[in-house]
């Protein structure tokens, strides 16, 4: 019984790249000769051009904007005090 490709990388928790550089697969003929060779169902030629498509466009580069500085949530920024403590309610008796 086959199992479906992409069935079997969700479940491995493996997206298609690391598929390919793990299995060695460079093209649809070679990745359908190692599906064939473990018995499991490739995925088609459309979904293999797209996935191959979106690994060979060149990642633009983004500028960054300065990050600007966090506001502050408190009404004032002075540092705040400790405030004092009760005073223990215990006696102490001495006899």
């Amino acid at each position: 019984m086959s199992i479906n490709l992409k069935y079997i990388l969700k479940r491995n928790k493996i997206d298609m790249e690391a598929f390919f550089l793990k299995n060695q697969i460079e093209n649809y003929e070679q990745l359908c000769e190692h599906c064939k060779n473990v018995d499991i169902i490739p995925i088609t030629k459309v979904e293999y051009d797209l996935l191959v498509k979106k690994e060979e466009k060149p990642k633009e580069v983004k500028i960054e904007k300065p990050k600007q500085r966090k506001k502050s949530t408190r009404a004032s920024s002075k540092t705040q005090t400790r405030q004092k403590r009760r005073s223990s309610s215990k006696k102490v008796n001495n006899t």
